[in-house]
């Protein structure tokens, strides 16, 4: 769910929402100007989002503690760099990274730890929907 009173981010979202044709016209068809998605929330994840915004300020507050708790106590590890929000930003850290420099022995190691940690990014082109030669 997102929420904006910027006329300019609604248009774009509501056009990456229909697959990213766009709202312009060319000849009776939609241009297509980027890869998109058709996501849509069921009327109990709506029902959920709207009764989560109740209490927004809290759960965004909870997350921030708990990441700054992390990010304190991972500042100065060798190989590790914590994100920074730039000035003026906020973060809902819906999910709480770090950058290490030996990734998949790090990933490994947590793994044999019981960890359920995983890898946040891949390249879009390693993935099947825009490997080379499909877009």
């Amino acid at each position: 769910m997102i929420t904006t009173d910027r006329a300019d981010f609604a248009a774009w979202i509501d056009s990456y929402g229909i697959s990213a044709c766009g709202t312009g016209r060319n000849e009776g068809k939609r241009p297509i100007r980027a890869v998109g998605t058709n996501y849509k929330l069921s009327n109990l994840q709506a029902a959920l989002g709207v009764a989560q915004m109740a209490c927004i300020d809290s759960l965004l507050a909870r997350r921030r503690e708990l990441a700054l708790r992390y990010y304190e106590r991972l500042q100065g590890v060798p190989g590790i760099a914590v994100p920074r929000t730039p000035a003026g930003g906020d973060h809902s850290f819906q999910t709480c990274c770090v950058f290490v420099q030996k990734r998949d022995a790090v990933l490994k190691r947590l793994r044999s730890q019981g960890s359920r940690s995983r890898s946040a990014l891949m390249r879009c082109t390693n993935t099947p929907p825009t490997a080379p030669g499909r877009l």
